[in-house]
């Protein structure tokens, strides 16, 4: 069976946050307050998750809530319209000044 930690110790061997961006998200939020029931995670035996939880445990409950909102999908998200509308325009560009 595993544990919480266990599962939290493999999402952070590839990334210090749990969606894998370079800041937390509120999947790190919704983790953090559900393991706030549970107890600080055993350095001796999830050290990432110990790493994790007290890294999480410095930000205050205001800054805390900010990442919040709904949990996002893990790197499912296609590129936004707008987004896709403006690499096109760079690209345009950078062929004119070729041509």
């Amino acid at each position: 069976m595993v544990s919480s930690f266990d599962f939290l110790e493999q999402k952070l061997a590839k990334s210090q946050w749990l969606d894998g961006s370079s800041q937390p998200s509120a999947n790190d939020l919704k983790v953090y307050d559900s393991l706030k029931k549970l107890g600080i995670p055993k350095a001796t035996s999830h050290a990432r998750a110990f790493a994790w939880y007290s890294l999480v445990s410095r930000f205050s409950e205001d800054a805390r809530n900010r990442w919040g909102g709904e949990p996002i999908a893990l790197k499912t998200e296609e590129p936004k319209p707008a987004a896709q509308a403006i690499t096109k325009k760079k690209v345009e560009k950078v062929e004119e000044t070729k041509g």
